[in-house]
């Protein structure tokens, strides 16, 4: 969900509708939930 989130804005941005924070924003989150999949499975 965040990946697509994030190519949204990306998309966004590059017709001119968007803004560097979204895209900074939804990279963040993106990379948020990546690292916390990381880390919930080396919990296991």
């Amino acid at each position: 969900a965040f990946e697509r989130q994030f190519a949204q804005n990306r998309q966004m941005f590059q017709q001119g509708e968007g803004t560097r924070t979204d895209i900074l924003e939804a990279e963040s989150r993106n990379e948020l939930a990546i690292a916390e999949q990381i880390e919930a499975s080396d919990e296991q």
